[in-house]
């Protein structure tokens, strides 16, 4: 018998869900969806109704919250994890994360004080130019605000994802895949059985971040918006440090005709958030008209007092727009990320069939008094769950059309009627069938071919008792490049070949490709064995 979680736990349970939360529970999901067809199918009930009884009462009733009781399950595999907790992708990714939460702000502060530091470089012969200054510490890092906000506006109104950024979206899963990889030290110690089953896990766990997506697609905004936010916060440390401890002339000049009347005019409206409270951050029109630069003249005859005018309004600028905006979006990006996880319902479908594992009674003994065979809820439940049917996640309306390919050995003996009928959830009855070969680039130029236009999803048929190979995988990463995001991949695996080739594979199996596949990490990728 497993031991049972130790009294303790109750205590040491989480506040609330956060983004490590989720990877581990997925983590351990992963794991147990993979015993529901072994020999640990029992030992995984008893545990999780053990968990279910030793909840508190509040938790334990059967209409209590599923969010309270997943993360009090959550906690309680932790406990029982001991000492391999570390390797759990949860306790990665807030090491990852505290440490990029302030090594790169700290990356923007060197980054904007040095540029700072070195525009306001002054031998005494050439002031600084306030366009210049301008220009590239506050105008180049607004553009980017102005064109993130733009990009957003446009996706809402066009009725897009707000968090579908290709930027965030590749940035999430950099952040993620480097998560998985900060343990490798700790890995040296598996073997390689035991290294591959791990990545499976971890593979499952990056494409179940779909899932998740409005909430693991904002620490990668949240890191973007601490850059920019160092970057002036450095720029405003270095100006200040200069004027400080150096003497620096500030002035301006243009190839445009722009008059001093103009200039002045300029600063004006982009001093308005603080000229109204702060009257000396605002060079005067006199001020200005006396530091404008001509080159054949120098700045013999220009006034000290006139050079020196610039700097708090240079120092107001950088903070008003290039410091400020950045921390009002960290703000709202934190605010954001809280409500979306107070009211996301973690684990999917793996997650409901673990509160039902939870809430459903085991019998353990008979009327002799002797231990009855092992029973617990509806057996459709695990069979639903090994032969696991994805349903299809994309419109099939319009032109779009689903594809099956079938294996040269097997063309002529599967046939779409048949399919179909066990297939209930794709649309297999309008679907076209094309044969492919051995050679994964043969393959994927025939479906290159057979394709005429765009497609709903794809079924793959492979024979489960032929373990998946390099050259299989490589076929199965080509495809998704040549589709793209977003049409699903089914693998539909079959047994040994019978009177039909349309046989049940074994668990064992179906397990070896779903651990190979799922190391892939692409959540458009669903693996499932025919069930006769």
């Amino acid at each position: 018998m497993q031991q049972q979680p130790p009294p303790s736990w109750q205590d040491k349970t989480p506040s609330g869900w956060t983004i490590a939360n989720l990877l581990d529970l997925e983590f351990f999901l992963g794991e147990d969806e993979g015993n529901l067809s072994s020999a640990d199918e029992e030992q995984l009930y008893r545990r999780d109704r053990q968990i279910f009884l030793d909840l508190d009462e509040q938790l334990s009733n059967a209409s209590g919250d599923d969010r309270g009781m997943l993360l009090a399950w959550l906690c309680a595999r932790r406990e029982l994890a001991g000492k391999d907790r570390e390797l759990l992708p949860g306790h990665a990714w807030k090491e990852i994360y505290r440490a990029a939460a302030i090594l790169v702000p700290l990356a923007g502060l060197f980054a904007g004080g040095g540029a700072a530091f070195g525009l306001l470089v002054y031998s005494g012969a050439k002031p600084v130019n306030v366009f210049v200054f301008l220009g590239l510490l506050v105008g180049v890092p607004l553009v980017f605000l102005l064109l993130q906000g733009a990009l957003l506006t446009i996706r809402r109104f066009s009725g897009q994802q707000t968090d579908n950024s290709g930027l965030r979206r590749l940035l999430a899963r950099r952040l993620l895949q480097l998560t998985f990889r900060v343990k490798t030290l700790a890995r040296e110690r598996l073997n390689g059985e035991q290294r591959q089953r791990l990545a499976a896990k971890n593979g499952r766990v990056l494409a179940r971040t779909g899932l998740y997506r409005s909430v693991v697609s904002l620490p990668p905004f949240l890191l973007l918006q601490g850059l920019a936010a160092g970057f002036s916060a450095g720029a405003v440390a270095s100006t200040l440090m200069k004027v400080i401890f150096t003497d620096v002339a500030f002035g301006w000049q243009s190839t445009l005709a722009l008059s001093a009347e103009q200039v002045w005019q300029i600063t004006s409206w982009l001093a308005l958030p603080w000229s109204w409270c702060l009257p000396a951050a605002l060079p005067t029109a006199a001020q200005v008209e006396g530091s404008h630069l001509v080159l054949k003249e120098g700045i013999s005859q220009l006034a000290t007092a006139d050079l020196a005018s610039w700097w708090p309004f240079l120092c107001m600028t950088l903070l008003v727009y290039g410091l400020v905006p950045r921390l009002l979006l960290l703000l709202i990006g934190n605010i954001l990320l809280g409500r979306r996880l107070a009211t996301l319902q973690p684990g999917g479908n793996a997650g409901q069939r673990l509160l039902a594992r939870m809430r459903t009674a085991i019998i353990t003994t008979a009327d002799n008094g002797k231990p009855a065979p092992w029973q617990r809820g509806d057996q459709r439940q695990i069979e639903k769950a090994h032969h696991y049917q994805p349903s299809l996640t994309q419109p099939t309306g319009g032109h779009a059309t689903f594809q099956v390919l079938v294996p040269e050995e097997l063309s002529g003996q599967v046939h779409l009627p048949e399919l179909a009928q066990g297939l209930p959830s794709l649309p297999l009855a309008s679907a076209d069938l094309c044969s492919f070969s051995g050679e994964p680039d043969t393959s994927i130029e025939e479906l290159r071919t057979a394709l005429t236009g765009p497609l709903a999803g794809l079924l793959i048929i492979q024979e489960a008792w032929q373990p998946p190979i390099g050259e299989q995988l490589f076929m199965i990463r080509e495809l998704r490049q040549l589709l793209g995001a977003g049409v699903p991949v089914t693998v539909l695996l079959l047994g040994r070949p019978a009177d039909t080739p349309l046989t049940t594979p074994s668990p064992e199996d179906v397990g070896i490709w779903e651990q190979r596949l799922t190391a892939l990490g692409d959540p458009d990728l669903h693996v499932c064995g025919w069930a006769a």
